[in-house]
């Protein structure tokens, strides 16, 4: 069974299903656009990227008109230096790839952006943002089966211990609330090397991290993302 045939059966009946990604990668996002193509021959669903929310109406407008210039404007893909690689053109790329999807097929797939822009408040930043992304992940989820795409660790479905610092998960708390209707699916790169503010890369010292997902699916090598400017 090759790995799109994988992800479609294993993802078969759920209703919330996460992939936890490494940031900064070409071979990721590829992936993803391809497993998108192929289910949306079958059933329609919804996306959800961890992007800014500020870029949620030009996503929108360029879902109607197709017209890339909505989303290459936007600062949040022309700004690199401070990025992760979430604003790659490999992920540009997947939301134009859902325009055409929509066209041809005749569907109304929608690509919702789930992160704030800041988080302001007394706790702290990540704890701020696994409620975040859980609020609105179990909102978008009424609207049908939905694929959310976020940072590993926001996707992991046991409680993360670093140190003395303890991270309740996106995905832990999703579970607890949704059950067996959400399913959590690491991408684990094997090797290679990737972009997260400078070039990295890849270790097997997290490969025991993949037990924090319900499956993992093996990448045997990545490579550093690209971006539009």
């Amino acid at each position: 069974m090759n790995t799109i045939d994988t992800l479609l059966s294993l993802t078969k009946g759920k209703e919330v299903i996460l992939f936890g990604e490494l940031h900064g990668t070409k071979e990721i996002p590829h992936l993803l656009e391809k497993f998108f193509r192929t289910l949306a021959e079958l059933e329609t669903f919804n996306i959800a990227l961890e992007i800014p929310r500020s870029c949620q109406s030009s996503v929108d407008i360029f879902l109607m008109n197709g017209n890339e210039q909505h989303l290459k404007t936007l600062e949040f893909f022309k700004n690199i230096s401070e990025s992760d690689g979430r604003n790659s053109r490999e992920y540009l790329e997947l939301i134009k790839n859902t325009y055409t999807i929509n066209k041809n097929k005749q569907q109304k797939i929608s690509i919702f952006c789930i992160d704030l822009d800041v988080y302001p408040s007394g706790k702290t930043a990540q704890e701020e943002k696994e409620e975040t992304l859980t609020k609105k992940v179990l909102d978008l989820a009424k609207y049908g089966r939905l694929f959310v795409i976020l940072g590993d660790i926001h996707a992991a479905k046991k409680i993360i211990t670093l140190g003395d610092k303890e991270i309740i998960p996106a995905g832990y708390r999703l579970a607890s609330q949704l059950k067996e209707k959400v399913i959590s699916i690491r991408l684990s790169p094997q090797s290679g090397s990737f972009f997260n503010r400078t070039k990295k890369i890849v270790s097997q010292e997290n490969k025991s991290f993949d037990d924090y997902f319900d499956y993992a699916i093996l990448l045997k090598k990545v490579s550093p993302c690209s971006f539009i400017s």
